[in-house]
């Protein structure tokens, strides 16, 4: 699907999660700026 991407099992879990409503919105975003920081994005 997106060229490069090997998704993490953790990170399948917490997209998994969320799906299913196990947690909330900002749940997933805390995650996904602690695993990805603004700074590294470039």
């Amino acid at each position: 699907m997106f060229e490069g991407f090997n998704p993490m099992p953790k990170g399948i879990e917490i997209i998994r999660d969320y799906v299913i409503g196990k947690i909330s919105l900002p749940e997933l975003m805390a995650f996904a700026k602690q695993k990805y920081p603004p700074k590294s994005r470039d």
